[in-house]
């Protein structure tokens, strides 16, 4: 049985063909384990961030990677690139722990999309391999 497509019907198979192969995520070299974060808390800062008003309690974890850097969309149009650099640790598997400030211009409930990113060692010149994980959608509510 043959299936006859029109050039349009075609045209539209191939774009989502290759959105898909375009977002597809990136194999990791241990059977394709990606960083994942987890929102534990939101407090108010302990440490002098200036202008910030609360700090997302996060944690990361990359079984095959080290964490790199957590990202946080705040659902206020703020985006941050949290990066640890390797200070917590540069051995594969190690928990990352941020404490990632934020100001909310109100108060009320607010979804936060946290992501990780790891790579396969910690820079020292070298090239390293990227992983990304999922975008991880979390409830918070900043007290008035």
């Amino acid at each position: 049985m043959a299936i006859h497509l029109s050039q349009r019907a075609f045209a539209v198979v191939l774009s989502i063909m290759a959105l898909s192969v375009a977002h597809a995520p990136p194999a990791s070299a241990a059977g394709n384990a990606r960083p994942v974060t987890r929102v534990v808390g939101v407090a108010e800062p302990t440490t002098g961030h200036g202008e910030a008003d609360w700090e997302l309690l996060v944690n990361a974890r990359d079984a095959d990677g080290i964490i790199w850097e957590v990202q946080v969309d705040w659902d206020d149009g703020g985006l941050t690139f949290a990066d640890t650099f390797c200070v917590q640790g540069d051995k594969i598997g190690t928990p990352a722990h941020l404490r990632i400030p934020h100001s909310y211009a109100t108060t009320g409930s607010h979804i936060v999309h946290t992501r990780a990113v790891s790579y396969d060692h910690c820079p020292n010149g070298r090239p390293v391999t990227e992983q990304v994980g999922p975008w991880t959608t979390t409830h918070i509510q900043i007290p008035r």
